[in-house]
């Protein structure tokens, strides 16, 4: 997962200064998803992952 929150990690970066005045819809799987989530709120100090964090076709919103 610590590859996977890097790759991400620099997508949203980018996203984030190519689009900064744009609202931007990102559709994910489950692991990219996870990995946006700690993006935004942090990676968690225990190292659990979080696997049930999240439901089916659930929607999410971020704001930079």
């Amino acid at each position: 997962m610590k590859s996977v929150y890097k790759r991400v990690s620099e997508c949203l970066d980018e996203i984030k200064e190519k689009y900064k005045d744009k609202t931007i819809l990102l559709v994910t799987h489950g692991g990219t998803l996870r990995a946006i989530y700690w993006y935004f709120n942090g990676i968690p100090e225990d190292g659990s992952v979080g696997y049930d964090m999240h439901l089916n076709c659930e929607i999410k919103e971020y704001e930079w």
